[in-house]
């Protein structure tokens, strides 16, 4: 099932947490209307190099040492992030990450675009297009993800580079968690002129479970959205069977978005979709309750 799909009745909009658009969409939004697909990608291509210029110059290359807080900022390509959150991150991916694909950039730009211009989401403005872009771009890009320790080792340990890792060497191994997907997922909000924070946290629950986490907030003339980018909402049948995934997005008042930079926590409430099998969307009865936190 593609992510556009969850669209077709109206449950899961996002006109109203992405929007209105911003001067970055907006200029995004035109090449929308240029029917020479050439012509189209090479202005996107020309509007993502000038795009991540300004942001490159704008930001400085430097070390990042996150065990809980948060990153306002466009984190610049040579920047690198070290993150001691968990055991498998203390054990496997100590060795800090950098940022430094630039083909995520132009990318998001043609996903957001070709979501408007075809498909179930054809004229859709690009504040409804983007959430879905993304989570495809992610879910593209780093591969389906396996969370098992011993996994996520042996994949891992035979391309550590020098004490850091390139964003490039998780790209299609399947073995990318909050700590890869938050963070770039955090630059291409601020690439697409999103006021976006990035958040490294101890002390979430999910499931009851606490767990470490890392995930993002981004703000809009309505408030603050949370957006847990790696860890999305799931689509089932009425089987149970697992179908797909969209956006996990919660509004937060600035209130709540001001106790979680504040080192506080905040409670959402989650629900996943069941696919009927007359090929509607509703929300599912057992809601669950994840609490979010800043430290």
């Amino acid at each position: 099932m593609s992510h556009e799909q969850l669209f077709t009745n109206g449950v899961l909009r996002g006109e109203g947490i992405f929007g209105p658009t911003n001067d970055i969409l907006q200029r995004i939004s035109g090449f929308t209307h240029i029917e020479d697909d050439a012509e189209r990608d090479a202005q996107i291509g020309r509007f993502s190099r000038e795009r991540l210029g300004h942001l490159a110059a704008t930001a400085k290359p430097q070390n990042y040492f996150m065990t809980y807080g948060t990153i306002e900022e466009f984190i610049h390509p040579e920047s690198v992030i070290e993150n001691y959150q968990s055991p498998v991150q203390s054990m496997f991916f100590k060795t800090g990450l950098r940022l430094d694909d630039d083909e995520v950039y132009p990318d998001i730009a043609h996903r957001a675009v070709d979501l408007t211009r075809s498909g179930l989401l054809q004229g859709a403005p690009l504040t409804t297009t983007v959430p879905f872009a993304v989570v495809g771009l992610v879910h593209d890009y780093f591969g389906s993800t396996s969370f098992d320790t011993e996994s996520v080792y042996r994949k891992n340990t035979d391309f550590s580079q020098n004490g850091t890792m390139s964003i490039k060497d998780y790209r299609g191994r399947g073995i990318a968690v909050c700590a890869q997907v938050a963070p770039v997922t955090h630059n291409l909000l601020r690439f697409l002129g999103y006021d976006s924070t990035l958040v490294y946290s101890l002390e979430n629950q999910f499931d009851g479970e606490e767990v470490a986490h890392v995930f993002n907030l981004f703000k809009t003339p309505q408030g603050f959205t949370l957006y847990d980018s790696p860890q999305p909402g799931a689509v089932f049948d009425e089987e149970g069977k697992y179908l797909g995934e969209f956006p996990a997005l919660y509004p937060l008042t600035t209130e709540q978005a001001d106790t979680i930079k504040s080192a506080g926590k905040v409670e959402v409430v989650h629900r996943n979709v069941v696919l009927t099998n007359e090929g509607k969307f509703q929300l599912k009865d057992d809601p669950e309750i994840r609490l979010y936190s800043g430290t």
